[in-house]
């Protein structure tokens, strides 16, 4: 499903969907258009992918919640607050349901008495950084990442959230639903963390990206 609309074109939409804003294509999509919706889709599902894959890295559960939450979203579109800021409005609803899943999973699985499965996630390095690629070798990209992949989840997506998609601390506790002070505390713990695994000039990188 991900792959099959990430490569359609999206010059296919109409010229007033491509130049307008976020709020006016919002309010088309509440209104009952579905080339709307549509156009909501095809220019986020990418991005909601890659994040629900950091909460939970089950391809099919992920392309499932996302399914289930575009499904919901055009059933109830009347009742939709506007918004003009529609892929934080989609990564907020998205995080709310893969959580759901989760929970629903864990109740199954000490029904069952069965181990819950671990839901780390390991964080890539972004292949569009410059910076780190020109700056960092090969050795220390490596350190890098095992310091990355030794998070836990929640420092792992509060990093993601912050350095990967360039939201503000304040946008990261509304998308988590958690307070500011948590969301600094888990920044804090990730960079503190990070420290112990990395040389100084990585230090100063990590301070660098995450001031």
């Amino acid at each position: 499903m991900i792959d099959q609309f990430d490569s359609m074109p999206i010059g296919n939409y109409s010229g007033r969907l491509m130049q307008a804003t976020d709020q006016d294509v919002w309010q088309a999509f509440r209104n009952g258009d579905s080339q709307a919706l549509e156009y909501i889709y095809r220019t986020n599902v990418k991005s909601l992918f890659n994040y629900g894959m950091k909460i939970y890295p089950v391809n099919e559960v992920i392309e499932d919640c996302i399914q289930e939450l575009f499904i919901d979203l055009w059933n109830q579109r009347t009742r939709l607050n506007q918004t003009d800021n529609i892929h934080f409005y989609l990564l907020k609803a998205l995080r709310w349901k893969v959580m759901r899943y989760m929970e629903a999973r864990k109740r199954y699985d000490r029904r069952v008495h069965e181990h819950t499965r671990d839901s780390e996630v390991k964080v890539s390095l972004p292949y569009e950084s410059q910076l780190i690629n020109e700056r960092i070798n090969s050795e220390n990209k490596k350190k890098l990442y095992e310091a990355l992949n030794k998070l836990p989840a929640r420092q792992k997506e509060v990093v993601h959230l912050l350095f990967f998609k360039k939201f503000s601390y304040e946008e990261i506790s509304e998308i988590m639903s958690i307070n500011l002070r948590s969301v600094y505390t888990l920044a804090w713990k990730a960079i503190s963390s990070m420290r112990k695994h990395m040389s100084d000039f990585l230090t100063l990188l990590i301070i660098w990206l995450f001031p």
